[in-house]
């Protein structure tokens, strides 16, 4: 029987698969489970299994041309943008410190006109719409509108208000009041004490009445001036020495003639008055003191040093009699925390404590020195009977 065309076909195609088909082999282990093991051939072993390369470009996004584009456009224009502020920035400084600098703002330098600021005298500080401008003479650009210009500082400050207008130069000159002279110290005077024998005379010097002894002037100017004392038909004249500062003293005696008076001078350890009879003759740093002739008691007192003397003198007219007094030594105690080495008008005198010390009555310069804490410095006044005492610590 003819075979069918068509089943012929079919079976011929399933030989040749079968025969291309790898065989199968069928296994059971010792759990009796089925196993399949396909037969490759070489050719085709490699080729079973995918690449990795190919495995990963399966899953990469498709390349998109609109997507792209769409990005790239707004990655630009957010640079732009960016730039933008940037700029901006830039500019607001800028006229910020254009302002700062010249009180107007930048666009406003095209339409602004030259003011020119002068004074007398010259360097004077010029303030325009409250920004300092500079010292006179100065040209400012001003914008146009109205404007406060102020020139000077202090008492002499000079205030204008100007109205600047386009294209027209303007000036403004200020005449300033002249700076006060400073005060010149007083010029250093003296002092002079007249007394008379007996009292009542009537007093002049220089030439000037001063009324009747005993009598004092002051704001003498340092040097030699002329006394004269009248008294009943008597009149005496005198040169006395005045100094700055220090008192000097006359005692004219009216009575018989002659020379009647004479000169004293004072050699004293101490500034200290002098008193005759309660009554205060001077100092003794005054050169000289015009004394009646005779015999006179003197009392020499410092009151602060506890220092009182009296002394006898003979007073010859017509020549000076000179008082020497002995030096007088007081006791200072110096002690400090930790220690210090001393220095007593600039002698070194060793390390504290230091007790009993004798110095010359008056005041001394103390210098207390540590070589990690440091020095300080005292002013001790040294006088009659108690010790001076200083006690300093130099740790605080």
């Amino acid at each position: 029987m003819p075979r069918n065309p068509l089943s012929a076909a079919a079976s011929s195609d399933a030989e040749s698969s079968e025969s291309a088909a790898p065989p199968v082999v069928r296994s059971r282990d010792s759990r009796d489970a089925l196993r399949v093991a396909v037969e490759l051939t070489a050719a085709d072993s490699l080729e079973a299994f995918q690449p990795e390369s190919a495995s990963r470009l399966a899953r990469r996004p498709r390349f998109n041309p609109a997507s792209f584009a769409d990005s790239r456009r707004r990655a630009f224009w957010k640079r732009l943008a960016l730039a933008a502020v940037a700029v901006t920035l830039v500019l607001q400084s800028a006229a910020i410190a254009w302002w700062l600098g010249t009180g107007t703002m930048p666009w406003a330098a095209a339409h602004a006109t030259p003011v020119a600021v002068t004074s007398d005298p010259e360097g004077a500080p010029v303030i325009i719409d409250g920004v300092r401008m500079g010292t006179t003479p100065v040209t400012s650009a001003l914008p146009p509108g109205p404007h406060t210009v102020v020139v000077g500082e202090g008492a002499r400050a000079q205030t204008q208000h100007i109205e600047v207008q386009p294209g027209t130069d303007a000036t403004i000159h200020v005449a300033l009041a002249a700076a006060p002279a400073p005060a010149q110290p007083a010029a250093p005077t003296g002092e002079l004490r007249v007394s008379t024998d007996p009292p009542g005379a009537e007093v002049i010097v220089d030439g000037e009445a001063h009324g009747a002894s005993p009598a004092t002037i002051d704001g003498l100017a340092p040097g030699r001036h002329e006394v004269t004392v009248t008294s009943a038909g008597t009149t005496i004249r005198r040169s006395v020495e005045v100094e700055a500062g220090a008192p000097a003293s006359v005692i004219v005696s009216l009575g018989g003639g002659g020379i009647a008076s004479g000169w004293l001078t004072v050699a004293s350890p101490v500034v200290a008055d002098l008193f005759e009879d309660g009554t205060l003759l001077g100092r003794t740093n005054t050169p000289r003191l015009l004394l009646p002739v005779g015999r006179h008691e003197l009392d020499i007192v410092d009151e602060t040093l506890g220092y009182r003397v009296r002394r006898t003198v003979q007073v010859t007219g017509g020549s000076t009699t000179r008082l020497e007094l002995e030096p007088v030594n007081g006791l200072v105690n110096i002690n400090a925390q930790p220690w210090a080495e001393v220095w007593i008008d600039g002698v070194h005198v060793g390390e504290t404590p230091v007790g009993n010390l004798s110095l010359p009555i008056g005041f001394h310069d103390v210098v207390l020195r540590h070589p990690q804490l440091g020095e300080q410095r005292q002013t001790v006044a040294v006088g009659v009977g108690t010790p001076a005492r200083i006690g300093v610590d130099l740790r605080r």
